[in-house]
């Protein structure tokens, strides 16, 4: 599909596949929704590189990212775009990135009907869909449910936006059989669990027989600490080496196989000239001198998060460890502020999940057949650790909310944050919506 017409209560809309030629267009729309007088469109976006025409003109003219633009008397109105796969071959990931409507456009149905559009595009090279849509702009999460789009998580202090640190509620699309979707069963920790059944409404597909308990208690005081439950850790040294990180991961496979219970992805990540915002630490583990792991990660210091986006081991022994260390390291390197780790894990990947449990993780985001599996789709469970963070102080914008399966993701997710003593509502549902947020203290 190349061409749509569509006729909006003004005007006609041209949705269109992106040229290179349109590159300036789309910046401008992006620095006119993101400058403020006090900062660049660049200083507050988590991709300032659609802030460059050039890598815009390069990006669309490439195979990777899928980009369409809506026009409207023969001005560009509107922009969004998605990467294709952002995962393994087989696992058919695509997400979107960057939707956004001029100021005169806003209000008619622009976005909805460009995301539409987008979807289309990516209809038979795609299989999950994700979206972060914000809660700062009503249009953002309104957008999302329009075009079919589920709540799938919520995620605190997820970028530094105009508004201050902005939390987010992801959303995501499967598409084809939703019922053909999950080839392997899901093995959760009880927090994860009630996530899951937030997320899907899958109660009783998500009780494996043999699975009960809660997770264990932390060992001692210290979360970097061997969790309960989880193999011994075995002694080994992590240290980063971002040159011989990259060489290990390439001598171990090119493709994401997502073997070590983490999910390995390649999202959009974000790029500056002047490579002061973003860092791109690798981690190697040493065990008498020899390699047995390696974890890749990003770290935006604007956002003032990290997401660790590959983990690989030579023995499930050292999961534990690894990420333990890993993180260690990544909060070492954010120095004494406030920080936030994610990663995400495959949904049967137990012993993981209560090790990150115990690193004072919890889950925020569930993800029905996100990764390709032997026969169908596996489930994922994505995990965050706030540092010097409190959940509260990231949901200001969370009261306007009028999605009731949203709001009750987010609640869930309040919910799964196991820090005691501290509840309280903050606002009233809003028209058909059931039940009030519950804010849990955060560790500091």
């Amino acid at each position: 599909m190349a061409l749509m017409n569509l006729t909006p209560r003004t005007g006609a809309v041209l949705l269109r596949r992106a040229v290179p030629g349109d590159a300036r267009d789309v910046n401008r729309l992006y620095n006119q929704a993101y400058s403020t007088d006090e900062r660049e469109a660049k200083e507050q976006y988590p991709f300032p590189q659609v802030l460059d025409p050039g890598w815009i003109a390069e990006a669309v003219a490439g195979g990777s990212i899928a980009w369409v633009v809506a026009e409207a008397g023969g001005e560009l109105v509107g922009s969004t775009a998605a990467v294709r796969n952002i995962g393994g071959q087989r696992d058919r990931i695509a997400e979107v990135f960057g939707v956004v409507v001029s100021h005169g456009a806003r209000v008619k149905g622009v976005a909805t009907r460009l995301l539409g559009f987008l979807c289309a595009e990516l209809e038979g090279e795609a299989e999950f869909i994700l979206c972060e849509a914000r809660t700062a702009e009503p249009g953002g999460w309104k957008v999302a449910r329009n075009c079919g789009f589920l709540p799938v998580g919520f995620e605190p202090f997820a970028h530094a936006m105009p508004v201050g640190f902005e939390s987010m509620v992801l959303t995501g699309k499967v598409v084809g059989d939703p019922s053909a979707r999950s080839a392997v069963p899901p093995r959760l920790t009880l927090t994860a669990q009630a996530l899951a059944v937030a997320v899907t409404g899958e109660g009783a597909r998500l009780r494996p027989e043999g699975h009960g308990g809660s997770s264990p208690d932390p060992v001692g005081n210290d979360p970097f600490s061997t969790p309960a439950g989880a193999p011994s850790a075995e002694p080994f040294e992590v240290r980063r080496d971002d040159e011989g990180g990259r060489r290990v991961l390439e001598g171990w496979g090119g493709d994401l196989d997502h073997r070590s219970g983490v999910i390995c992805l390649r999202p959009l990540e974000g790029e500056d000239r002047e490579r002061r915002r973003y860092e791109r630490p690798y981690f190697l583990g040493l065990q008498d001198g020899r390699v047995v792991g390696c974890a890749r990660a990003v770290w935006d210091r604007t956002d003032r998060r990290a997401r660790i986006l590959d983990l690989r081991v030579e023995r499930d022994s050292l999961q534990a460890g690894m990420l333990a260390d890993t993180t260690r390291e990544l909060l070492r390197m954010a120095g004494g502020g406030p920080f936030v780790v994610i990663v995400n894990v495959r949904a049967d990947a137990l012993k993981l999940q209560h090790a990150l449990e115990q690193l004072q993780f919890f889950p925020t985001s569930y993800y029905p057949g996100l990764i390709a599996a032997p026969g169908g789709r596996c489930d994922a469970v994505q995990y965050t650790r706030l540092h010097r963070r409190r959940i509260e102080e990231g949901l200001e914008f969370v009261t306007d909310i009028d999605w009731p399966p949203a709001r009750s993701v987010i609640d869930q997710v309040l919910e799964s944050r196991q820090s005691p003593l501290l509840t309280r509502a903050i606002g009233a549902p809003g028209p058909g919506a059931t039940g009030k947020f519950r804010l849990r203290e955060v560790d500091v």
